[in-house]
């Protein structure tokens, strides 16, 4: 995880402070690898950044050597075409939830990480994660063979089983698997909330 750890990080050097986070950076990896190519302008427009920031993040990737410009639209490497693969066996595309939160927000977003539900303790770091990144509200759940968990707080299959069923039917989690999902003001922040939390219990402290 060293080597994604590395290229997922926004600083180089002693330069200014990066205009993107890292989720922000793995999603357009996301963007672009789910495509032969993508032009900027819907790159801006799927990204809900501004223009500055989304050449920034481009010129990064291609810099790092993961993208190159073609005339239809940026498009993956090789290497990138790698990082993309591996981040896609870990990290679900992001989905805007449909059913009703214990919370009320204009915005919520899910995402689940595969296989590393051993890496949850109380969720509580994953939370305060999403937060620094803009939720107003998160909640971390392990899905093991008896049930949607919410680590050492309560089994919601048991004591909440129609709210289970719903985070079961609408993420279909494997046994092992990591489900979040966060609430925000607008889209953009629950999003990469949520993305920043799958990358905490992915590549660790940081």
């Amino acid at each position: 995880m060293e080597a994604l750890r590395r290229i997922l990080s926004v600083r180089e050097g002693k330069g200014p402070s990066p205009t993107f986070t890292e989720p922000q950076l793995a999603y357009l990896i996301f963007l672009i690898g789910s495509e032969p190519y993508i032009g900027r302008k819907r790159l801006k427009e799927l990204l809900q950044l501004g223009e500055g920031s989304v050449r920034t993040m481009v010129s990064r990737l291609m810099k790092r050597g993961l993208a190159v410009s073609t005339r239809g639209g940026v498009a993956l490497t090789e290497k990138g075409r790698e990082v993309y693969e591996k981040l896609r066996k870990l990290i679900s595309p992001l989905r805007k939830v449909s059913f009703k939160m214990p919370w009320e927000a204009p915005a919520n977003y899910g995402v689940v990480v595969k296989g590393l539900a051993d890496r949850i303790s109380t969720g509580l770091e994953e939370r305060d994660e999403a937060v620094r990144h803009g939720a107003s509200a998160a909640m971390v759940l392990t899905f093991l063979s008896d049930g949607v968990h919410m680590p050492r707080v309560s089994n919601l299959s048991v004591e909440r089983p129609e709210f289970a069923e719903q985070v079961k039917s609408f993420f279909k989690p494997e046994v092992g698997d990591v489900i979040i999902i966060t609430g925000a003001e607008d889209e953009p922040r629950a999003m990469y909330s949520a993305l920043a939390a799958a990358l905490k219990i992915l590549l660790g402290k940081r």
